[in-house]
């Protein structure tokens, strides 16, 4: 396994501490399904032996004696399309339950289009195995701005989109943040209406990461406690 992989006691290890700390895992979202396949599939196998070994929860607390275990939801990005292009063929976990079909790819006008061609033969084998597509936007170096600057004409060829190919839902998978929060909403909350109840809406996000640089040093300890000692003094 190539050293930038997560591997399976580390992802196991991180999964038991979160259950100690009482924050219960619903699902797991594994990008992607290339690089899962390359390892043996070792990450997604670990999700779903989660799901089946750990006990249900509903509402953070722990199911009464004979409730029914809630199946795991496991979530692989499938990158067949535009910039995202490591998967030819079907290398997506089988005990995958929804498969992200990344990405969906914009023109300035805010149309969506595919670029690349619809694997209509895996499409129906994922559907033939109980597996949900979502087709997914965004990705990185997407320019959010395209969207928001057109969101109407965005949101009305993105439903004939998922018409036409019969999909289950969204993923808006946003890698930046430089965009007002209420365009994120506005949007949000566009889709969500024109989608019927059995499609779903999902957000995807970074997590934001502070890294220090030289225009912001980081004081050492030594210097901190140099700085205090000034500040007395000069209160003295």
């Amino acid at each position: 396994m190539d050293e930038f992989f997560l591997d399976q006691d580390s992802l196991n290890e991180g999964l038991l501490r979160l259950i100690e700390e009482r924050i219960f895992i619903a699902g797991l979202n594994i990008y992607n399904s290339h690089f899962d396949k390359e390892n043996a599939y070792e990450i997604s196998d670990v999700g779903v032996r989660q799901f089946i070994t750990l006990e249900a929860v509903t509402g953070g607390e722990e199911p009464s004696d004979g409730e029914s275990q809630k199946p795991g939801v496991l979530t692989i990005y499938w990158c067949g399309f535009g910039s995202c292009k490591d998967s030819r063929d079907n290398d997506v976990n089988p005990q995958a339950t929804h498969i992200f079909l990344a990405y969906l790819s914009i023109r300035d006008d805010g149309e969506v289009f595919l670029d690349g061609e619809v694997p209509m033969d895996l499409f129906e084998e994922w559907r033939n195995n109980d597996q949900k597509l979502i087709i997914s936007v965004g990705g990185m170096d997407f320019d959010w701005s395209m969207v928001y600057d057109n969101q109407q004409q965005f949101v009305e060829s993105l439903m004939q989109f998922l018409e036409q190919w019969q999909l289950s839902g969204v993923d808006l998978n946003i890698r930046s943040y430089d965009q007002p929060p209420e365009r994120l909403l506005s949007l949000l909350e566009d889709i969500k209406g024109q989608l019927s109840n059995d499609q779903i809406l999902i957000l995807t996000v970074d997590s934001v990461t502070v890294i220090p640089g030289m225009e912001f040093p980081v004081h050492s300890l030594q210097q901190l406690q140099d700085g205090e000692e000034m500040m007395g003094k000069q209160k003295q």
